[in-house]
């Protein structure tokens, strides 16, 4: 009977430190989540793609309008441009240094942290100039003392350790022990499922909006829609806010034809393509080259009068829909 007891001990531990190393796992994860405050569309065009080319969507663009308060374990970059609202500006400077995170901003800031040239912004704005935005990466990029990968590596094999004792335990011990641990830890495995399927339903709550459902609904119809077409359906900043919503959420994609953008339909690409080659005929250009050759990026935006961004982003379109 007490080698049972022991037993028995020893299960409800193990599950209790397997909830705990959830809890640990989701603390590493929110330490210096990388929060971009834009505050017109020039900053979030920069923040949006730095986030997609370089951080691969973990950081988080939010306008500066919905700042009321700030996590202090966050790391704030502050992309305000001369043209941004001083007012504004201000205003979300204030919340953020009286919650001591750490933030830097740009150079037209009257603070210690304006490190990023705002110059840059502009001239990736204007000219798509990808080694302007390669430098604001390298200013703004976090460099930790100990990386979460090596955090994590502990708590995967004492997860995995912990998991193996706990089914052995399991097997030691009787049924009426077994159906005791199931009513101990059922109500917290029900939570655990109702928070995960939270998650998995989240998109489908993105589309309770009006606003995003309008854009939607259009771009689901219509395969491609350019950001002008949307701009009568709401602000431009307000529209930014939920186009950067879907565009997380995987629902709709931006892509950017030199200096137009364009919102395509995900799940019809090869339709979305045929479109964007009727509206710029050097898209025609990039197809018909790819086809016949196999040439670089560089090459084929000389033939095709294009910039290499543009190119890149035409040419990494096609491989999706081959």
């Amino acid at each position: 009977m007490r080698h049972e007891q022991r037993l028995l001990v020893v299960t409800i531990g193990s599950f209790i430190i397997i909830l705990y190393v959830l809890f640990a796992f989701t603390a590493i994860y929110a330490q210096n989540q990388v929060v971009f405050v834009v505050f017109d569309s020039c900053s979030y065009e920069v923040a949006r793609d730095i986030n997609k080319l370089f951080l691969n969507n973990t950081g988080y663009v939010a306008f500066s309008y919905i700042i009321t308060n700030v996590t202090p374990s966050s790391y704030y970059i502050i992309l305000a441009t001369n043209t941004s609202l001083q007012s504004e500006i201000g205003r979300v400077l204030k919340i953020i240094t009286n919650s001591n995170a750490h933030y830097i901003g740009t150079s037209i800031l009257s603070v210690n942290n304006n490190i990023i040239s705002h110059e840059d912004l502009w001239s990736y704005c204007l000219y798509g100039d990808l080694n302007a935005l390669k430098r604001i990466f390298e200013t703004i990029i976090i460099r930790e003392e100990t990386p979460k990968s090596t955090l994590l590596l502990p708590l995967i094999i004492g997860t995995l350790i912990v998991a193996s004792i706990t089914v052995f335990s399991i097997s030691q011990i009787s049924q009426s022990s077994r159906e005791k641990i199931t009513t101990i830890f059922k109500k917290p495995l029900i939570l655990l499922l109702l928070t995960l399927l939270r998650f998995r339903i989240r998109s489908e709550n993105i589309l309770e909006h009006p606003i995003r459902r309008t854009i939607y609904e259009k771009v689901i119809s219509e395969k491609v829609v350019p950001i002008s077409t949307l701009m009568k359906i709401s602000s431009r900043a307000v529209l930014e806010w939920h186009l950067s919503v879907l565009v997380r959420a995987g629902i709709i994609r931006e892509i950017r034809v030199v200096n137009k953008r364009f919102i395509i339909d995900p799940k019809h690409l090869n339709e979305a393509l045929s479109k964007l080659v009727k509206i710029d005929p050097r898209i025609e250009c990039i197809l018909r080259e790819i086809h016949s050759n196999k040439t670089t990026i560089e090459e084929i935006s000389k033939k095709c009068r294009i910039d290499d961004r543009t190119a890149h982003t035409i040419v990494n379109l096609i491989s999706q829909t081959s």
